[in-house]
């Protein structure tokens, strides 16, 4: 959502904190760092919030940018691996 809604770039938007919501129950959990203002926010609509140091999820993802005429690519610092399958 970051890269498709804000233009940010994909390592930019990758490397973000991240949370997971769980629909029933409200339990959220949210990476060590999240901005404040957001949890509160959602704290006051009933969800329960719980920090942790890794966000559950690991992506990679690639992105094509027109004003440079480039692909570019970001692998997920909380892997730690790389790429595979595109040269």
């Amino acid at each position: 959502m970051l890269n498709l809604w804000y233009n940010d770039d994909i390592k930019k938007a990758i490397d973000s904190r991240r949370l997971h919501s769980q629909l029933l129950p409200q339990d959220v959990v949210v990476e060590s760092g999240f901005d404040y203002d957001i949890l509160k926010r959602l704290k006051d609509r009933g969800h329960n919030i719980t920090c942790d140091a890794f966000g559950g999820s690991i992506i990679q993802g690639i992105e094509w940018r027109d004003e440079v005429n480039q692909y570019w690519a970001n692998c997920d610092i909380r892997k730690g691996g790389a790429p595979d399958g595109i040269s």
